[in-house]
């Protein structure tokens, strides 16, 4: 939808900030609950992506 090719890389948390290694790139990392996901991704997550993290977030 928006035309950019997107990666979708699965980790944990394990403390520390999000950085910007790649201004040109990534705008403004965070760390967002299940929850918040539509809020910051409002046209929807790919399909495979959201039922990875429907299963993983919410087990």
């Amino acid at each position: 939808m928006t035309g950019r090719e997107i990666h979708s890389i699965a980790c944990r948390r394990s403390g520390g900030e999000a950085g910007i290694v790649s201004p040109d790139e990534v705008a403004d990392p965070a760390w967002v609950a299940h929850g918040e996901i539509p809020h910051c991704v409002p046209y929807g997550l790919f399909k495979p992506v959201r039922d990875y993290l429907d299963e993983a977030l919410l087990s």
